[in-house]
């Protein structure tokens, strides 16, 4: 065979292996979310979603969360396509449990989550909506696309549904909270980690200079979704939804990063 031609081919297999690759990967990513109760298309899973298409509603599935462009800059979330509530949270406190040792400090990327679970705004209230046109001038503005929903006329996650935390967060696991008693001892610096502050929680697993910590969910030693992490802020590390939940993964019921057979989450970071 020609030298050349069977480098175009060499080249050409390469590519388009690569691309096959690429193109596995976004399926399997699409395929988590498709579906789930975090599809809000007229396709998606059980739940409130938009009942139709056009007019009506949008068959895109990433953006009642994500935009490629004018996203919120002041959530910190990748790409927010949503503003952040503007109620007022009722937070869980030493009120709550006099054996809490950390104070909540609101700012965290919990608030993306809440932009919607506190059930106090539509979900269709977006910055950038579908479609040509759905920025006024390039500039940023709130607004009800008006879709049409199947469960409740106002678009925001049905009253009644688990999903519903509401703004009185006083029952549910804290968040927005430095990790393992109020904050790790640090050394030297912002990320360098000596100790829990309670001896009741793990040390995590640090990288990349201890500016990430986490907690390997799944024990392969290799970073991933399955792991529970903590999120950097204030020169602290804090626990938030994200910590134990993901979005994008509906393997373990309500998106959790790893089962919670026998307690399984919960233990990955308290000793008891």
């Amino acid at each position: 065979m020609d030298k050349r031609l069977s480098g175009f081919l060499g080249r050409y297999l390469l590519g388009l292996g690569g691309a096959l690759l690429l193109s596995a990967m976004s399926m399997g990513v699409q395929a988590q979310i498709s579906g789930s109760k975090h599809d809000l298309t007229s396709t998606g899973g059980a739940g409130n979603k938009v009942s139709g298409t056009g007019a009506n509603g949008s068959p895109e599935i990433c953006v009642f969360c994500h935009t490629p462009h004018a996203s919120n800059s002041n959530v910190n979330a990748p790409l927010w396509n949503k503003a952040v509530s503007s109620s007022v949270l009722t937070t869980y406190s030493q009120t709550n449990s006099s054996t809490m040792d950390g104070s909540v400090t609101t700012g965290g990327v919990s608030l993306a989550c809440l932009s919607c679970h506190d059930g106090s705004q539509s979900m269709d209230v977006l910055i950038n909506i579908p479609g040509s046109g759905g920025l006024s001038a390039g500039v940023r503005a709130y607004s009800a696309v008006g879709y049409t929903w199947s469960a409740t006329a106002d678009a925001k996650i049905v009253q009644t549904s688990v999903a519903n935390l509401g703004v009185d967060l006083t029952n549910d696991h804290p968040i927005q909270v430095p990790y393992c008693g109020g904050g790790m001892t640090l050394a030297g610096g912002v990320g360098v980690l000596t100790a829990c502050a309670d001896a009741d929680f793990k040390a995590p697993i640090t990288m990349s200079a201890n500016t990430i910590a986490y907690f390997d969910g799944n024990s392969n030693t290799k970073r991933d979704k399955a792991d529970i992490q903590l999120y950097s802020r204030n020169s602290d590390y804090f626990v938030e939804c994200g910590s134990c939940h993901d979005p994008h993964n509906t393997s373990n019921g309500t998106f959790l990063r790893k089962s919670n057979a026998a307690s399984a989450v919960c233990l990955t970071c308290h000793n008891k």
